[in-house]
């Protein structure tokens, strides 16, 4: 479910970047997505790389990776990755 009423959306969470077990996309959503790291780079999982920058770990080499821009989370990844979320 979404929570924000905002039109403008400037970040998607208060978590800290690269850190294992951050709540993400707490200003939107009321389930809790944890976070895993660069390092540990667990499939299933989301990476936040800034405030703006996310990636989607698929497997332990690939990733898909999303960024907020103009109120807009968007795939920025190779097309054809991104259409395998569609």
């Amino acid at each position: 479910m979404l929570l924000n009423e905002n039109n403008e959306i400037t970040t998607l969470d208060d978590a800290i970047s690269n850190q294992i077990n951050q709540e993400l996309f707490t200003k939107f959503l009321d389930e809790k997505i944890l976070s895993t790291t660069n390092t540990v780079n667990k499939s299933g999982f989301w990476i936040k790389m800034d405030n703006k920058n996310y990636s989607f770990i698929i497997s332990k080499d690939e990733k898909i990776n999303f960024t907020l821009e103009n109120s807009t989370f968007k795939c920025v990844s190779d097309i054809k990755l991104c259409q395998r979320l569609y």
